[in-house]
């Protein structure tokens, strides 16, 4: 007799667990009504929920295994994590945990749906480089949009947003202006703000220390490096360009040369103040073109070899056609904010951000059943050689609260309940199970967010299509 197979699909805006029983129920009360005139009906239906339950089962193991070794060593690698960050940063416990509260908010946010380990890394350099962990927390959801927008790391996006910190840009706002400058900027030229996020603690760093500072300073590095780039072969060589521009700034003797030619090179009211603050650099480079004629042989007299890289792109400009108006067009980008916002909700939309935000559900459930009994185990590990009348009888009863701990049907039954429950909560989307007539189980399509996620719960493969 041919195979009969049942199609399911379930909501998932409702919780998994509850549904797949009323489901069940619901087939077995219809199953024991028609038993007498179709007991192969009734066969399938009673696989069927079989396989809806085997299905959850497989299902959650597929989302991350709660109650695998793997997910535990994550979560104890997330808990040193925090402890080290709070150390770093000299604060309390309940402030760290609060903070990885706020971290799994934010990765998770519909507009940015990023990893929260990179979300972690971003502060972790932050605090490494400034230690001010509160400028870190307040412009935590700045560095979930950036590391969506640009595709950068974490650790590179939070290098670069440690150097805002020091160039005085530190409230909300102004930060996502500066990165929306030079992102902006980036998308007109060839120097993007991935690159400069990888970059961009060596350039800033150059240009603050000659006194530039604020979003506006960001806008001038920004435009000259967009014009460096386009000279040189790589954005590698146009930030080594750049820093060896900067240094000559910094050698008196050339200085000297410079200014003897008409090139005021420091703002002339700070002078007066007796502070040393580079007049802007796009500025500059337009005012020694113009001197030069763009000519290498001139451009020698002050520059080595590599800094004169830095004018090759504005040099062959003002030799083709007399001015130097692309560092004009990068300086005056419009930037508020939007474009970058934009792109990281663009980007949080596909169906590798949907799949990230799974992973980052599962790692933040994992983290609220696991932590306090991973806890409690470490306490036992710990007291190992303190108590107890013998060292044998000590390792067996440490060994015996870990066991519990982490090997009891009962707390496995609970991990299980509970992570089926909050994994389904408040997930907008469909799941088709097909179940055959031996309690065979598959989803065969799973949508959510306008993308399909077609697996096979046996083999726990997946395929994504948009």
């Amino acid at each position: 007799m041919a195979d009969l197979k049942t199609s399911v699909v379930i909501d998932l805006k409702g919780n998994l667990l509850r549904r797949s029983r009323q489901y069940t129920q619901s087939m077995v009360n219809f199953a024991q009504k028609s038993r007498s005139s179709n007991k192969l009906l009734s066969r399938s239906i009673a696989a069927t929920g079989r396989g809806i339950r085997r299905m959850g089962n497989q299902y959650t193991a597929l989302l991350g295994g709660v109650a695998t070794g793997a997910a535990v060593k994550n979560v104890m690698n997330l808990q040193e994590r925090f402890v080290r960050l709070g150390i770093q940063a000299n604060v309390s416990n309940e402030k760290v945990n609060g903070l990885k509260k706020r971290i799994f908010e934010v990765a998770s946010a519909p507009d940015i749906r990023v990893n929260a380990s990179q979300v972690t890394s971003a502060i972790e350099e932050i605090v490494e480089k400034t230690g001010d962990l509160e400028f870190a927390e307040k412009n935590m959801r700045n560095i979930g949009i950036a590391i969506q927008a640009t595709g950068a790391d974490g650790s590179a996006i939070g290098g670069i947003m440690a150097e805002f910190q020091k160039m005085g840009i530190t409230s909300t706002r102004e930060v996502m202006q500066a990165l929306d400058t030079l992102n902006v900027q980036g998308k007109e030229g060839a120097f993007t703000l991935q690159n400069l996020a990888a970059l961009g603690p060596r350039v800033v760093t150059a240009y603050t220390s000659l006194g530039r500072t604020g979003v506006g300073s960001l806008r001038e590095m920004g435009a000259a490096l967009q014009v460096i780039r386009q000279g040189t072969g790589s954005s590698e060589q146009a930030a080594t360009s750049f820093e060896a521009l900067l240094r000559t700034f910094g050698d008196k003797a050339k200085v000297a040369k410079l200014e003897a030619s008409g090139i005021q090179v420091f703002d002339p009211d700070e002078l007066k103040k007796g502070n040393e603050v580079l007049r802007p650099i796009n500025q500059l480079m337009k005012e020694i073109i113009e001197k030069t004629g763009g000519k290498k042989t001139l451009l020698s007299n002050v520059f080595d070899a590599e800094a004169i890289r830095a004018f090759n792109a504005a040099a062959a400009e003002f030799q083709r056609t007399g001015s130097v108006e692309s560092l004009e067009k990068f300086m005056n980008v419009q930037a508020n904010g939007s474009t970058t916002l934009r792109d990281a909700a663009r980007a949080a939309g596909t169906a590798n951000a949907a799949l990230t935000n799974l992973g980052t559900a599962a790692g933040r459930m994992a983290d609220e059943l696991l932590a306090e009994p991973i806890q409690m185990a470490a306490d036992a590990i710990n007291n190992l050689m303190n108590s107890g009348p013998s060292l044998q009888d000590r390792i067996g009863g440490t060994i015996d609260t870990v066991l519990a701990t982490f090997g009891s049907d009962a707390a496995q039954r609970r991990l299980d309940a509970h992570f089926k429950q909050q994994a389904m909560a408040g997930f907008n989307g469909q799941l088709d199970i097909k179940v055959d007539s031996e309690g065979r189980a598959s989803v065969t399509k799973m949508k959510t967010d306008n993308k399909n996620i077609n697996m096979d719960v046996d083999t726990g493969t997946q395929m994504v299509n948009p």
